[in-house]
């Protein structure tokens, strides 16, 4: 099963963009952060940025809803995709 869950802010507003064949897509990135006492007493914190792309219905709902700040959970199936220089 490929299903992951996140929750944190919105890092920016939202940005839209069509597909060749006309589909709309959604991007926006999500901060996560997390918060940790060492052994030792000391307080450690730590971001953690996820990019995110939506479509068609979805894209026109996270285009009219999100801004940036917001708190959001997201749920969705993982993709990754190779980074070519």
């Amino acid at each position: 099963m490929n299903h992951i869950v996140i929750s944190g802010n919105l890092g920016k507003d939202p940005s839209t963009r069509y597909s060749p064949n006309g589909k709309k897509i959604c991007s926006f990135s999500v901060a996560v952060n997390r918060h940790w006492t060492s052994d030792d007493g000391e307080k450690h914190e730590e971001t953690t940025w996820f990019n995110v792309e939506c479509w068609n219905g979805l894209a026109e709902v996270c285009q009219q809803y999100l801004a940036k700040g917001r708190r959001l959970l997201v749920e969705w199936r993982l993709s990754i995709r190779p980074y070519t220089d």
